[in-house]
């Protein structure tokens, strides 16, 4: 059973706003450079940055601390 759409079936545009909404859970985890050193930045899924973290593990733990799923970005 196919599920996909059709090639020829219109297409429903997501606006920035939908998105957001929908990642509205998720935080990213992005190695960052803080005053000389590699630390690990916590974002919102429109980019606002969230908190700084000295360690990968500690910024997932405080993502989910705080109801968010985490997610890496690249």
């Amino acid at each position: 059973m196919n599920t996909l759409p059709e090639s020829d079936a219109p297409r429903r545009r997501i606006t920035q706003e939908q998105w957001c909404g929908l990642l509205a859970d998720v935080a990213y985890v992005l190695p960052i450079e803080d005053e000389g050193l590699v630390c690990y930045g916590i974002f919102a899924a429109d980019g606002t940055p969230l908190a700084v973290a000295p360690t990968r593990a500690l910024a997932i733990a405080v993502i989910r601390k705080n109801d968010m799923r985490p997610a890496d970005a690249h």
